[in-house]
């Protein structure tokens, strides 16, 4: 009962008012209650906002604190079949948040350059302020044409604006009509084009209360209503004030703006590898279309435009020293050794700063390049150097003889070397191993070794000192 009260006292108001205005007294229909109570589209977005402060007071978040940790999830940039105006919005904010990145990156690009006293020239990028001067520019842009044609509304109709568009934006090269659509119009966004449908703008772009209705609702019992419609000042509670989402979007835009350039911010681009949420795939075309949609391209263009890749000297000199190893065998500071690096490579357009290399882009890949090559060579020399140790037969280290070994030993070799100058060979007391003397070619059967050579072999080779 409470909310058929409710309503039925609002449908009394509204129908009053309406009366008042055309003369009679007749009762409408609740279908001719305005747009944004039959879809709550007021007192949605006014508690959406009460429920944002409530959420940040019990927090314990400290209105007046000079220091602030915010996270934003910005918002993904929308192309569909059907874009309306909730689209629009989400592709302008984006527009705003894609420029403020792009400065972001080249300002911190030019600090860098400045910082390391390097010279350097402007780096020239494409800038998106043309489409954000088609979209928000006042008097003359999208969002003030659409206004416009709200205050005047239900005379004006979306066919209306579609006309003021055409007109005013037939030589914009960002803005377009479609050749099969007389009411849609398409915009040449960073990230692609997009084709806009404008049946529902003039309704979803109206954002204001009848005055009985803001009277009604301010005076609710429920604390709740009356907090989310507090009384209007003066006159302004008597007439009835012209908003729209648009505009208040707008200006919650440029708030946000300003907000993220007193700050010092960091970006996280997140990147879906593929559509179905599952492991292992990696949808290409997918991903290229977040990248090119997230701005990831343009901005990687400001970066090669001057010198994408920087390394301390240390670091330079780490991965890069094997390029030129007789610079690091004698004592040079980092800055000469990096230099002479550099000069050895013989590489055209880098620059030495303060405390970094400067390197243009290319110019990593070709290092890197040489630097396998050089890797390269040493692993094989160092695989030849193991793999002849590891076929070589490996020598047994002995203790040295004794004394009385080396005697025995001297005394021996000795009396051997006497007997071969004389041609008699005592040892050598079988037949086979005579012939053998005088004819070394003679292969003998294995089952039959020499004498002598196994009187040379016991004498010689049972010392260790061989």
């Amino acid at each position: 009962m409470g909310k058929i009260a409710f309503w039925g006292e609002i449908l009394k108001k509204s129908t009053e008012r309406r009366a008042e205005r055309e003369g009679d007294w007749k009762q409408d229909y609740p279908g001719n209650l305005p747009l944004e109570f039959k879809e709550n589209g007021t007192l949605l977005g006014r508690l959406f906002d009460w429920t944002v402060d409530k959420i940040n007071n019990f927090i314990g978040q400290d209105p007046d604190s000079k220091v602030l940790i915010e996270v934003l999830d910005i918002y993904g940039f929308e192309s569909f079949k059907t874009s309306s105006f909730e689209q629009f919005c989400i592709n302008l904010a984006k527009e705003k948040l894609q420029q403020h990145f792009n400065q972001h990156v080249f300002k911190m690009e030019q600090e860098e350059y400045t910082k390391e006293e390097i010279d350097w020239s402007y780096i020239d990028y494409v800038d998106n302020q043309d489409i954000l001067d088609l979209i928000e520019k006042k008097p003359g842009g999208i969002i003030a044409l659409l206004d416009e044609t709200c205050i005047f509304f239900p005379r004006s109709t979306h066919e209306t604006f579609s006309q003021k568009l055409y007109q005013t934006f037939k030589s914009h090269k960002r803005f377009s009509k479609p050749k099969l659509s007389p009411t849609d119009f398409t915009i040449y966004h960073y990230a692609g084009d997009v084709t806009y449908q404008t049946e529902h703008f003039l309704d979803k772009n109206k954002d204001y209360v009848v005055a009985e209705h803001q009277s009604l609702l301010s005076a609710s019992r429920y604390s709740l209503v009356a907090d989310l419609f507090p009384p209007l000042p003066g006159e302004s509670s008597k007439t009835l004030k012209f908003s729209s989402i648009g505009s208040r979007f707008k200006q919650q835009l440029q708030s946000l703006l300003e907000t993220l350039s007193a700050t010092e911010p960091h970006y996280v681009r997140c990147v879906k590898p593929n559509n179905p949420f599952k492991p292992s795939i990696f949808e290409n075309n997918n991903v290229l279309q977040q990248l090119r949609y997230g701005g990831a391209l343009k901005v990687i263009r400001i970066s090669c435009a001057g010198y994408p890749t920087r390394r301390m000297f240390v670091e330079f000199i780490a991965r890069f020293g094997i390029l030129a190893p007789n610079v690091l065998e004698g004592s040079c500071d980092e800055v000469t050794a990096s230099k002479r690096i550099l000069e050895e490579v013989d590489l055209k357009g880098d620059q030495i700063g303060k405390a970094k290399v400067f390197l243009i882009a290319g110019q990593t890949t070709e290092l890197d390049a040489r630097r396998n090559e050089v890797l390269g060579r040493s692993v094989s020399i160092i695989q030849r150097k193991v793999r002849s140790y590891l076929t070589r037969v490996p020598l047994t280290i002995v203790p040295e003889p004794t004394q009385a070994q080396c005697h025995d030993i001297d005394r021996e070799v000795s009396q051997f070397i006497a007997e071969l100058d004389h041609g008699l060979s005592s040892v050598a007391t079988s037949p086979q191993a005579y012939s053998l003397a005088l004819n070394p070619t003679i292969k003998l059967p294995h089952d039959e070794p020499t004498t002598w050579l196994g009187t040379v072999s016991a004498t010689v080779f049972e010392y260790p000192f061989f």
